[in-house]
């Protein structure tokens, strides 16, 4: 943050002078947010008026109440578990977040298991548009068989699951996260046998800016 000195030479009376101080701290504090831009910006020699400073502090103030409005952390969880078609990856139904115009860091994570030995991962699911958010997998896991009989249905070896990305929406957009196995086997988000890595599946974004 770079702060910019301002300088006002100005011949004042007492009271004057007392008002015009409050409006020259007034003005560098404006001065030192590189995200405010002011109705009216000082310059050495400016004369401060009290239309303009009520001005800008009335810009600075409708700009606070609208970030103190919007949510700038959100999170849901779930422990309910969820299998997905032995054909395809499964959208989990159970938690997810809404976006806010603008930009936030969302995270999700799981407890993952299959009906046979198989590589498994996690990604972010984009609700609104009904599309996988890019560059949002995480590692793949693998759901290793209990013994040498190999697993009963859905219930190989549970493996942790995580993904994450920065997202820039526009609109209010619904975001969850979504079960992959990497070939034909049937996956399911959290633990249908009460095992699990994690004691919840869960997504939480914080906004960014």
């Amino acid at each position: 943050m770079r702060l910019k000195m301002i300088v006002v030479d100005l011949e004042l009376t007492r009271r004057q002078r007392c008002f015009g101080g409050l409006g020259l701290v007034a003005a560098v504090v404006l001065a030192t947010s590189a995200a405010f831009a002011a109705p009216t910006a000082f310059v050495a020699g400016s004369t401060l008026k009290a239309a303009d400073l009520n001005a800008n502090f009335a810009e600075l103030h409708a700009r606070l109440t609208t970030l103190e409005a919007e949510p700038t952390y959100l999170v849901s969880t779930s422990s309910v578990a969820q299998t997905g078609p032995g054909s395809g990856d499964l959208v989990y139904d159970h938690v997810e977040v809404e976006l806010t115009p603008g930009t936030w860091f969302v995270e999700g994570s799981g407890t993952l298991h299959t009906n046979i030995e198989d590589a498994v991962q996690l990604a972010l699911w984009d609700q609104t548009n009904l599309v996988e958010v890019p560059a949002s997998r995480g590692p793949a896991s693998l759901s290793v068989r209990r013994s040498e009989s190999g697993c009963a249905p859905n219930q190989c070896m549970p493996a942790p699951g995580s993904a994450s990305s920065v997202i820039t929406v526009t609109t209010a957009t619904k975001i969850r996260i979504k079960a992959i196995r990497l070939s034909g086997t049937a996956v399911t988000l959290g633990a249908a046998d009460g095992l699990a890595l994690a004691p919840l599946n869960r997504i939480w974004a914080v906004r960014l800016r």
